[in-house]
């Protein structure tokens, strides 16, 4: 005969109950997926930039092969960046920085009129994705930590809210572009990413550096006073 459930499972939430409960308690989080989602529904136009390179301006393979060249250099000197800024004001900053410079990317890509005037394209595509991985990497767990709460439930909540924005956001562009043409595509993406900009402003003033209280130096017995 099967055993009774223990109270610490007859009592356990389930999964998607966890999901709910951190949605409706925790106002940050609800800001931080907006601002996320609004990220991920803005990668609609990065996703065809070297599509449109292709189509409009006749860029080769080669040229298909200097942009991801730079797109992923990009990305490591901004993760450096970032990184050192962080460092100084100990707040994410890249999460309203990244997008701006994703909106100018997008912006850039419009008015391309040349294979040599895409690279700054990629550039920002590069610096904005290093933003993107940074927020995904580390926000969620300091929301956790502020609300004293699981971390892996808060990964697993903000992952599985987020996800579907990015995967349906190419779908999205690629059904502008049939219709509208590229163009209207980032278009979309720039209005996407100035939302996610003014988003991730409330999100950096609501994570910041924490006050740490008046504790007394701890005095070591060795040394005499």
């Amino acid at each position: 005969s099967a055993l009774p459930a223990g109270p610490e499972t007859s009592h356990r939430p389930a999964w998607h109950q966890s999901v709910v409960a951190i949605w409706r308690s925790d106002g940050g989080f609800r800001r931080l997926v907006l601002t996320r989602a609004l990220i991920g529904i803005a990668g609609m136009a990065p996703a065809y930039y070297a599509v449109s390179a292709v189509r409009r301006l006749a860029a080769s393979d080669m040229d298909a092969a200097t942009f991801g060249l730079i797109a992923l250099g990009s990305q490591l000197v901004g993760t450096l960046i970032w990184g050192e800024v962080v460092a100084r004001s100990r707040r994410p900053w890249f999460l309203v920085g990244g997008t701006i410079i994703g909106a100018l990317g997008a912006l850039a890509a419009t008015y391309a009129t040349s294979i040599t005037s895409v690279y700054p394209v990629f550039v920002a595509m590069g610096v904005g994705t290093s933003a993107q991985i940074m927020c995904d990497m580390s926000l969620p767990m300091q929301l956790a930590e502020r609300a004293e709460a699981s971390r892996g439930m808060y990964v697993a909540s903000y992952n599985t809210v987020i996800i579907p924005f990015s995967i349906a956001a190419p779908i999205v562009g690629g059904a502008i572009s049939a219709i509208s043409g590229f163009d209207a595509v980032n278009g979309a993406s720039i209005v996407a990413y100035c939302l996610a900009a003014a988003s991730g402003a409330t999100v950096v003033r609501m994570i910041g550096p924490r006050s740490r209280p008046n504790v007394p130096e701890p005095v070591d017995p060795k040394v005499p006073n």
